[in-house]
């Protein structure tokens, strides 16, 4: 759990086919609001750009180095494909790393 990580809440298999029950995240993800900056030749502020990329770091260490804490034994969480589609913003400011698989 990490205010910067979709949650997710359970998984599993029914009928021979995996789900995910996750975190509803309201907003767009990363790529959506950089085409629609780019179809009006803006981009992201450096001050926005900066906050973005500093909450994903947290939440991308967070998981990397995230440990059973019973055993203290490293879980090796690894993301995998970190790109705009897999960060979303919310409409009220959060910034949301999805999509680390099962």
């Amino acid at each position: 759990i990490h205010p910067n990580i979709a949650q997710t809440y359970d998984y599993g298999i029914v009928d021979s086919q995996l789900y995910a029950a996750m975190e509803f995240v309201d907003g767009a993800n990363l790529k959506q609001y950089m085409d629609r900056l780019k179809k009006r030749n803006f981009v992201f502020p450096v001050e926005i750009t900066s906050h973005i990329i500093s909450q994903v770091c947290q939440a991308l260490h967070y998981a990397h180095t995230f440990t059973d804490k019973l055993t203290g034994k490293s879980l090796n969480i690894i993301h995998r494909d970190i790109s705009p589609h897999n960060i979303m913003l919310t409409y009220d400011g959060a910034i949301k790393v999805i999509d680390f698989g099962i």
